[in-house]
């Protein structure tokens, strides 16, 4: 029982020693974060950080968890303020500019029927 603890536990440091220092990741990095936003900087420094998160899944989640779910909280709540900014402005936009039509329309509607109802008298 001990041996097979103490095998355990320098596997838990193999693997997590590899999450640190990872090469590719950095390299992806970049070429992702221009692609979302090329004003943001702070993007850029934050996404290695993102990148490492799926290697150090498996022991080194609290380090990895806060830095990765904040990036991705901002983006997500941005995201979807402006899906819901762009949904009631298109909203607005069709009662604004639809309504007058609609009511014109049914105006139309209207006087058509009373065409056909003075005819039929």
């Amino acid at each position: 029982d001990d041996q097979a603890t103490f095998d355990w536990e320098p596997e838990r440091e193999a693997k997590v020693k590899p999450t640190e220092p990872p090469t590719t990741p950095p390299t992806k990095a970049p070429t992702e974060a221009p692609t979302e936003a090329p004003v943001k900087a702070p993007t850029t420094t934050a996404a290695p950080e993102t990148t490492k998160a799926p290697e150090s899944e498996d022991q080194g989640e609290h380090p990895s968890e806060p830095q990765e779910g904040g990036s991705h909280a901002v983006k997500i709540a941005i995201c979807a303020f402006a899906f819901v900014a762009l949904f009631a402005l298109a909203a607005y936009a069709t009662q604004e500019l639809w309504s007058p039509e609609e009511r014109e329309a049914k105006a139309s509607v209207k006087r058509i029927t009373r065409r056909e109802a003075a005819a039929a008298e």
